[in-house]
């Protein structure tokens, strides 16, 4: 205050104050720039995890108070300034990346040599992790959305029409950084337009604002998670348990102890058939090892039915000792909707104390993050105070989004389908030979096995093919199929969506306790192929689009009830 006073005044020691911090000198601009809080508005995200801060002031007005301070102290070193703005004004003491000079030589050039680029201090990191604001009523202007996460606000884009959303840094914005904050009473946080559409079914419009919005934005506000002290909870979907397993995933929280949620369950697996749910967990662990993650638990659960929530709720209250609680995964892993259930369960199990105990759960049962099968629903994390003390919440994280391939000719089907209630799986079961091609859709993929080397004959492959966008497939003879659905060529750079030869494998013995081999072939944004046979004597070719990476795992453990069950079980039945 007391810098700021002097450089309003004129003064030679004011600004010869400012200019030391970090030993560079300031032009005018980042002088005027600096006197209006430019800079202490360009990571606002920094203590967006800080959970113990109720009043949502995020700690710069001391730092603006202690910069008056050590600047009108004559004595003052440059340490203890840079103590003060630190990584506020350069990113952090002693951080180079090489890219930036940190001194201002202008005369260093030698005659014939560029010129040396300066640090550029208007950089916002906050484009790819900053806040987010959201279009809404103006009566609630800078409140935090309890939906989705984002600050309500007026947003245009580009071309000044009004908008959904946009990303950006504080200032780019145009939001008070002071008011900016995740750890805000729930109180005073409201419902934007787009949780509002989305509620009501229209997932069109808040699909296109969201292709505006930068991947990294989501992954990026995770990355302060290595550095405190939570309890991360991590959501798998089991209908594709490896595209959605997020890959050096210790190296984004560190060393918090993780509990592993396989979502969806009830798709694959009725919720009163518990055998078929421990299988499921046994292969689910199996992969997990694969994978090199240690959890301190395991859940099979469904938030739609809510089946396995009450184990898990039980499970957090045990072991969370005092720590916050971060609910992470892949977009439309089912995060939201497990979180919404979690809550109930866990304050239906949790005595809250006190007149503010008895509002706060009440706020809490009226509030909600938005779900809808959108990828992207959730845009900052939210906050939930369900616990029994105030300080310690669940925190509902954005999905990490990740360029996959899409076939275009199912776009209307995938949208359409983000507005149904999800419904368990039936799969189209086809006996494949030799001589014969299965046939997805319209040539969107193509599957065949053939004789190993040094044989006649194989098969026959048991084929089941889940897919909740498309059923449709044909199992037509070579020649009928060349004919009607073509191919294409390894090196065909012009026909992409064209099937062509993109994976060949022999299936391993199956590790489920049956007789012969099996694998599953899992296609991403489309479905699985689930193979069984009884002789490993032939050999898998797929084919479809050079941009699929399809994957290759054990057959998953899916209980068949649509056969009747096993000579033993009726007999069980019978003498129950």
């Amino acid at each position: 205050r007391a810098a700021r006073d002097k450089a309003a005044d004129g003064e030679e020691d004011g600004w010869r104050g400012l200019s030391g911090l970090g030993n560079d000198e300031f032009s005018e601009e980042e002088m005027a720039a600096f006197l209006e809080d430019d800079y202490f508005a360009e990571d606002d995200d920094a203590d967006e995890y800080d959970s113990d801060d109720e009043d949502g002031d995020d700690g710069h007005e001391y730092e603006t108070k202690q910069l008056g301070r050590i600047d009108s102290t004559a004595g003052a070193s440059d340490t203890d300034r840079q103590r003060v703005l630190g990584s506020r004004v350069r990113g952090g003491a002693g951080e180079d990346d090489g890219e930036y000079d940190d001194d201002d030589d202008e005369g260093d050039e030698k005659p014939g040599q560029p010129a040396r680029k300066a640090r550029p201090y208007s950089i916002r990191r906050a484009k790819l992790g900053g806040q987010i604001i959201v279009a809404g009523p103006k009566v609630f202007w800078g409140r935090m959305c309890s939906g989705c996460g984002g600050i309500i606000g007026e947003v245009y884009d580009a071309e000044g029409n009004t908008a959904l959303l946009k990303a950006g840094s504080v200032k780019d914005l145009n939001l008070n950084w002071r008011k900016v904050s995740r750890t805000r009473n729930i109180t005073t946080t409201a419902l934007c337009a787009r949780c509002d559409m989305l509620k009501k079914g229209d997932i069109t419009a808040a699909l296109r604002a969201l292709k505006d919005i930068h991947p990294d934005v989501f992954r990026n506000q995770l990355r302060q998670l290595a550095a405190k002290p939570v309890f991360v909870v991590k959501v798998v979907d089991a209908l594709d348990f490896d595209g959605s397993w997020i890959n050096n995933f210790r190296d984004m929280i560190g060393k918090n102890p993780v509990i592993l949620a396989v979502t969806k369950t009830d798709l694959l697996v009725d919720h009163r058939d518990v055998e078929g749910r421990i299988r499921l967990m046994r292969w689910c662990d199996g992969r997990m090892r694969l994978k090199g993650l240690n959890c301190v638990g395991s859940f099979a659960v469904s938030g739609k039915t809510g089946q396995g929530v009450d184990d898990l709720a039980e499970f957090l209250l045990e072991t969370i000792k005092g720590r916050n609680v971060y609910v992470v995964g892949y977009a439309n892993a089912g995060k939201s909707t497990l979180v919404n259930r979690l809550k109930d369960e866990i304050m239906s199990k949790t005595f809250y104390s006190g007149p503010r105990g008895y509002m706060r759960k009440m706020e809490l049962g009226k509030t909600g993050v938005t779900i809808s099968r959108l990828p992207g629903t959730t845009l900052k994390s939210v906050r939930i105070p369900c616990f029994k003390s105030h300080k310690h919440a669940m925190w509902d994280t954005p999905g990490i989004l990740t360029p996959r391939f899409s076939f275009p000719s199912l776009e209307e089907q995938r949208v359409a389908l983000m507005m149904e209630e999800p419904t368990r799986i039936v799969p189209v079961e086809v006996k494949l030979t030799a001589d014969r091609i299965l046939v997805v859709d319209n040539n969107l993929v193509q599957l065949e096995i053939l004789p190993k080397p040094g044989r006649r004959h194989c098969g026959p492959a048991e084929i089941k093919w889940y897919s909740t966008l498309t059923a449709d497939i044909h199992c037509l003879t070579v020649q009928e199929a060349m004919v009607k659905y073509p191919r294409t060529q390894q090196g065909d750079k012009v026909n992409r969506l064209m099937p062509r030869l993109i994976k060949e494998f022999t299936p391993e013995r199956s590790m489920l306790g049956k007789r012969g081999v099996d694998a599953d072939i899992v296609i991403h944004n489309l479905g699985f192929f689930a193979i069984w046979a009884r002789q490993p004597d032939f050999t898998i070719r797929l084919y479809g689009p050079s941009a699929i990476q399809p994957c290759v795992r054990p057959c998953l453990p899916i209980p068949d009830y649509s056969a009747p069950p096993p000579a033993r079980d009726r007999d069980r039945d019978r003498d129950r």
